[in-house]
């Protein structure tokens, strides 16, 4: 991302009020499970945006590496818009995404799909790079790959946005977290990769 700007914006008197009322929101879900429920059914599980703004975290190297709260510039926001008004469309689309280095366009990707994993009944996702270790490398380093970047968020949502059927993966991959692929068989929803090669997508929806 922007580093200069990014860096800016985490100093900027906006940054601490939003990072104030995230701060209040967690405390409030952390404390009562009524209303942690009613706002993971109600808010989360529909709502992207507030989804990964209250909850996502991502890492900017540049910034002493650690986690930042994720909130999202207007274009990322435009971008996840887009994305959930064609999946819930009926028409088959292409959409092609202008990715300049450094505006996030991966990590806001990511938290999406990651959002659809956790709340969308049967929701498949495919993610394709150049290389099978560019998209999973195996680890849940952020900088290494895409799947790198999910398990890294996924390792810090609260333990209440885990799904009980969820297993980190080991040495050897568990059944819902394996090389190219997480499995949420709490509501029957993946997340699959591959490389560029000449079978990806085959036999796949």
């Amino acid at each position: 991302m922007n580093i200069k700007k990014l860096s800016n914006y985490y100093n900027s008197p906006k940054y601490l009020s939003k990072l104030r009322e995230k701060i209040k929101i967690l405390k409030e879900m952390e404390s009562d499970p009524y209303i942690r429920a009613g706002k993971i059914m109600d808010i989360y599980a529909v709502d992207p945006i507030r989804f990964i703004e209250d909850f996502i975290l991502l890492k900017a190297d540049k910034l002493n590496g650690s986690p930042k709260p994720f909130f999202l510039w207007d274009y990322q926001k435009k971008l996840i818009m887009k994305m959930q008004e064609m999946e819930m469309g009926d028409e088959e689309v292409e959409f092609l995404v202008d990715k300049p280095r450094e505006m996030g366009i991966t990590w806001t990707l990511c938290a999406y799909f990651l959002w659809r994993w956790l709340f969308t009944p049967n929701y498949s996702s495919f993610l394709l790079s150049r290389t099978e270790t560019e998209v999973d490398d195996a680890t849940r380093n952020a900088e290494g790959s895409i799947f790198g970047k999910i398990r890294w968020m996924l390792d810090r949502l609260p333990k209440y946005m885990i799904p009980e059927s969820y297993h980190k993966k080991v040495a050897r991959g568990t059944t819902s977290d394996m090389n190219l692929k997480l499995i949420n068989a709490t509501i029957g929803s993946s997340i699959t990769g591959s490389s560029t090669n000449s079978n990806a997508g085959r036999s796949r929806r």
